[in-house]
């Protein structure tokens, strides 16, 4: 029981320690938007989402995504994008896809949303210091369609479409 608690006590000593060498980056100055009271911690920060996880791989994966349902937006976009409704742009290079471009890759990949197997946000992220919540805003998703490969291989993805709220 002695051995235990030197051995927390040095531990926690080391904790205490290294928490007072950690130092902000270099360039790393928060924001903070004076009317909300919020700190800008993070900008185009890129969340990946993988839809469809592999069974037999990390049960962590499959837990994360076990309320997510997103049948009827992908359904929703798609439409959208079919009836020059909305803008899309290239996943890759952020630039905006000419509409009959993007109905070009509809028809060659079938419109099929169980196929749509990745999303990728890009968020800005928020602190708010008064009640010690994060607020994260999205400024785009970008969709990937999934592709089989070899045998024994995990699917690959396509980027399909990066959509912005407007």
């Amino acid at each position: 029981m002695l051995i235990f608690a030197a051995f927390t006590a040095a531990i926690m000593n080391n904790c205490r320690e290294s928490r007072k060498e950690t130092k902000a980056p270099a360039g790393a100055a928060e924001e903070i938007i004076p009317e909300s009271g919020l700190v800008k911690i993070g900008s185009d920060i890129i969340t990946e989402v993988i839809l469809k996880p592999e069974i037999t791989g990390d049960p962590w994966e499959a837990e994360k995504i076990k309320g997510f349902n997103g049948d009827q937006m992908f359904m929703n976009l798609l439409e959208k994008i079919k009836h020059d409704a909305i803008k899309v742009y290239d996943c890759i290079t952020g630039e905006e896809i000419a509409p009959k471009d993007a109905k070009r890759i509809l028809q060659e990949t079938g419109s099929d949303i169980s196929r749509i197997g990745k999303i990728q946000f890009t968020e800005d992220w928020y602190f708010n210091p008064s009640n010690n919540s994060i607020i994260k805003k999205v400024k785009s998703v970008s969709l990937g369609y999934e592709t089989k490969r070899e045998a024994g291989l995990p699917p690959a993805y396509v980027p399909y479409f990066q959509i912005k709220p407007e």
